[in-house]
């Protein structure tokens, strides 16, 4: 960070009670004002436990765990949690002006926390926070303490509702006066206006750390008007008002505290790299491909981060390229997960591992990880093989993250965002379909499929052979292999695109994985510019597609043409083109169109698939295939790929009415940076593995996606970083 921080040495306290703790206005008259200038109350000497402002109050067994107000406590017991909620206050304010060291700590700067918010956040808050104080004032001016509490429940309620609206949708609220004895049953939704809450238009841009000052002032007038003339009040109803209200601040508040206890503990760890460097974390990556070096980038932003990427001896120099930007903080080696011994003695010296190889030698790597007790990311599906490591992972108190790059990874964050928000307000999915693609800007799709590769070649045309399974209306349907490019349907999303969408997978997993028991349709599958199933699907009647040895083929075997591949696949009489196109129309016939068979077979010999090219042998049809693939449909200089994910949601609200929503992801790779791809697979993959070296992701076992929990911090630092879905109705 730019501002110099100080560390504070040890002090010494005397114990205080916070049962004493004085207020300097709680004598006055209530703000009429958001903007007070009153001198700022002097704080006890001691501040409260982290637990008392973030979550909790240990004061006496009187009060819940949970920081909430028992309701057989004591009205001395209230007394006492109201006077720690003020401490809180107190607290939080002097920590935001920089005039403490954040329990004994480090001592946060405004840059500090301007950094920490950044922009958009830091407003969105400053508003919130000034519309919740402006509405707060007027409500002190209220003297009988059941009107008063029933009024900060009705306001409180307001404000959530507010804050959570999408703000597109929001109408325009303007400032009302306050009326005591409205009915509080009469809802806002419903009449268009809030009771309480004021929302008036700002012609200015608000200072968050002025508006969080008042805030707190304000909050420490709400909870010393909690102990005037309500010890006679000490009954079951009005306790259970008085529980509601404090939950809700204490909700509000204890984001703020835990967010400044973040920021403090990267500050401390800024601190003492310098001097201990057992703190530094040491990260092991395998894998150098095409969406690593967000990953990688990402990750080493945090200066006590160091980094090892592990790699195949053939891919070695790739590797180091990935790490010389980096210095000292990031080598590479060359190294086989499959060789036990070479890939626990790495694996026993890092703190966390992230695996961005191929699928099927995760294995190797979480049974390592298990054995040492190492977290693991990986942007791959759930296996079967994997989540066989469950229970061993619990045991060894680690999390195995998977399913975080895009897709899977970003899908399922939105998926799960909207999904709750909508039975969070008692409504129901009735149809969820979601499409995601990978493909090149569209003035760059300038080749026979419309397609150029950003990620694995293999793992594409793999992805092609898979059988997909899904709900329509009610029913299962399922599709093999061999038929999927049959099923290929235009999709409309943009006028200027011309899509086609077919399922992958298994998509009926997916209605016990997002909760949606009641949707009747359920879909996930693949955008493809048009042309290009029916490339695929002369590509898998020939046979270009199969993955089984050929001894022809194999490294050491004699040089052979493509001609002559073709032709022994085919059965061709010769090697000529003639004959070549003859064969390949009578394998495809009755499947595909005249005239799209005739743009095929152009493509087969833009490709180079009728000439005499030596062929790169790999072994299989399928792998040697993907080297004249690479080769011919790699991204030219200054030309960019594009990311499209889209879900589309049938919605019955609590009413019955019923409305379509979208949530779309377009990004456009940097021609002079990153592919859209990368970006989108390896920052999720990236902040992941951030979260869970802050323990803020801390949950054992086999994780994905799929909770709130993990998700909102996920989506709240992908935002940060410009990866936005725009959510609509239609």
């Amino acid at each position: 960070m730019e501002t110099p921080r100080t560390v504070s040495p040890p002090i010494s306290h005397n114990s205080t009670s916070s049962a004493g703790v004085s207020t300097n206005s709680s004598n006055n008259a209530p703000p009429t004002s958001i903007l007070p200038n009153a001198p700022f109350p002097q704080p006890a000497p001691r501040p409260p436990s982290l637990s008392s402002v973030s979550a909790s109050t240990t004061a006496t067994t009187a009060v819940d765990p949970a920081g909430g107000i028992n309701p057989h406590s004591s009205y001395e017991n209230f007394t006492e949690l109201v006077n720690k909620r003020i401490l809180t206050f107190q607290y939080l304010k002097r920590a935001h002006e920089g005039r403490v060291h954040w329990f004994n700590t480090v001592c946060l700067s405004k840059e500090d926390l301007v950094l920490w918010y950044q922009n958009d956040r830091m407003k969105r808050r400053t508003g919130n926070f000034f519309i919740l104080g402006a509405s707060l004032a007027p409500i002190l001016d209220i003297t009988n303490p059941p009107d008063y509490v029933r009024a900060l429940t009705v306001m409180l309620q307001e404000f959530e509702y507010h804050t959570n609206e999408n703000s597109r949708q929001k109408m325009k609220m303007f400032f009302r006066k306050s009326k005591i004895n409205k009915d509080e049953d009469a809802s806002f939704q419903e009449s268009g206006e809030y009771t309480y809450l004021f929302v008036p238009n700002i012609p200015f841009e608000l200072d968050y750390f002025q508006t969080f000052y008042t805030l707190c002032d304000i909050l420490v007038e709400t909870y010393n008007k909690f102990l005037i003339d309500t010890t006679n009040l000490w009954s079951g109803p009005f306790i259970e008002s008085v529980m509601k209200v404090d939950g809700k601040f204490k909700k509000i508040i204890s984001m703020v505290a835990k967010e400044i206890d973040q920021l403090a503990r990267n500050a401390i760890k800024e601190e003492l790299r310098s001097v201990d460097p057992m703190i530094m974390m040491k990260i092991l990556l395998f894998g150098s491909g095409f969406v690593a070096g967000p990953a990688v980038e990402y990750i080493l932003r945090r200066p006590e981060n160091r980094l090892t990427i592990g790699t195949a001896v053939r891919h070695i120099e790739q590797a180091r390229a990935l790490a010389r930007p980096f210095g000292s903080r990031a080598t590479a080696i060359s190294l086989d997960v499959t060789n036990e011994q070479d890939l626990d003695n790495q694996v026993s010296k890092h703190d966390l591992v992230i695996s961005l190889i191929p699928y099927t030698l995760h294995p190797f790597v979480i049974k390592s990880a298990i054995k040492f007790k190492k977290n693991v990311v990986t942007t791959s599906y759930v296996s079967d093989a994997i989540r066989a490591f469950d229970e061993a992972a619990k045991e060894a108190g680690i999390t195995i993250m998977n399913e975080i790059g895009l897709d899977p990874g970003i899908d399922h964050l939105y998926a799960v965002k909207t999904i709750n928000e909508v039975h969070q307000k008692g409504g129901k999915i009735l149809s969820f379909i979601s499409y995601c693609g990978g493909l090149p800007a569209p003035e760059n799709s300038n080749n026979p499929l419309g397609y150029k590769f950003s990620w694995s070649s293999r793992g594409v045309l793999l992805a092609l052979r898979n059988s997909a399974k899904y709900y329509e209306n009610g029913k299962v349907v399922e599709i093999a292999g061999h038929d999927l490019m049959d099923t290929a349907k235009p999709y409309h999303i943009y006028p200027g695109f011309a899509f086609v969408a077919y399922a992958n997978r298994d998509s009926t997993s997916f209605k016990e994985r997002y909760n949606i028991l009641e949707a009747k349709t359920i879909v996930r599958g693949t955008l493809r510019y048009q042309g290009f199933p029916s490339f695929v699907k002369v590509l898998v009647d020939v046979g270009l597609l199969d993955d089984t040895q050929q001894d022809h083929l194999q490294p050491d075997a004699p040089d052979i043409s493509w001609n002559q591949v073709l032709a022994r696949l085919l059965s061709s009489p010769s090697i000529q083109e003639n004959d070549l196109r003859a064969a390949i129309r009578s394998k495809a016939s009755g499947t595909i169109e005249h005239d799209d068979i005739e743009r095929i077979l152009n493509g087969f010999k833009w490709l180079g698939l009728f000439s005499s090219d030596l062929v790169d042998r790999r072994g299989t049809l399928l792998d040697t295939l993907c080297a004249t693939l690479e080769d011919k449909m790699k991204y030219g200089e200054g030309e960019r790929d594009m990311v499209l994910l889209q879900h589309k949601f049938e919605i019955e609200l609590k009413d019955g009415t019923k409305e379509t929503q979208t949530s779309t992801l377009l990004a456009y790779g940097n021609p002079n940076g990153y592919s859209a791809m990368a970006t989108t697979v390896g920052t999720p993959c990236g902040i992941a593995t951030q979260l869970i070296l802050d323990g803020v992701i801390s949950k054992k076992g086999v994780l994905a996606p799929y909770s709130p929990e993990i998700n909102d911090p996920i989506i709240e630092a992908l935002e940060k970083e410009g990866i936005k879905v725009l959510e609509e109705k239609l």
